[in-house]
């Protein structure tokens, strides 16, 4: 496989990553009262986890690099959780106000304030905020108040299915801001 064929199947791959987000974060929108459907979209966000986890295990396979070995590793994390978010979605969707809000929330902040810093640090070091710098201050932004929200309406009678508006809009954000780095990346 040449190396412009192995850009173009990984540009191909983070398209339909980025998709996948986009329209698992709509329909997360769309359905979030409807508690039949709640299962379908923790079994779309696992579809994601493997998809990514996979695309990650077979670059790492086909072009073994010893940078790429922490990527290994997390991919095996994703395959297995997406495979686990599959196969007991239902079970998921009735763990959400007790575990798994506190793992988004606290991963939604952590994240934030890492994309805040990386953007503080790059802005630092160059003296110049790029296109790159300012999403990761709104995603980051974005990333901090929502998993504050989380903590605030924990525990609501609606809060499943705001949970779900949330993690749909993170889904949103993150499949656009995929293709945003993607090909700024690649220009």
């Amino acid at each position: 496989m040449t190396i412009q064929n192995r850009r173009n199947m990984k540009i191909f791959i983070k398209v339909i990553e980025a998709v996948i987000l986009i329209t698992t974060g709509i329909l997360a929108i769309i359905y979030s009262n409807n508690s039949n459907l709640q299962s379908v979209i923790v079994i779309l966000l696992g579809a994601f986890l493997i998809f990514d986890g996979c695309s990650k295990i077979i670059t790492y396979y086909t072009n073994p690099v010893t940078e790429q070995r922490k990527s290994l590793v997390i991919s095996i994390f994703e395959l297995t959780i997406g495979i686990i978010f599959c196969l007991k979605s239902g079970n998921l969707v009735s763990l959400i106000n007790e575990i798994i809000i506190w793992f988004i929330a606290i991963f939604l902040i952590v994240i934030a304030v890492l994309l805040i810093f990386s953007a503080l640090m790059e802005y630092r070091r160059y003296k110049k905020n790029s296109g790159r710098n300012i999403l990761e201050y709104i995603v980051g932004i974005l990333f901090l108040i929502a998993g504050i929200l989380m903590f605030v309406f924990q525990g609501g009678s609606n809060f499943i299915a705001f949970t779900i508006v949330i993690a749909g809009i993170l889904f949103i954000i993150a499949g656009i801001a995929q293709i945003f780095f993607l090909f700024a990346k690649n220009r």
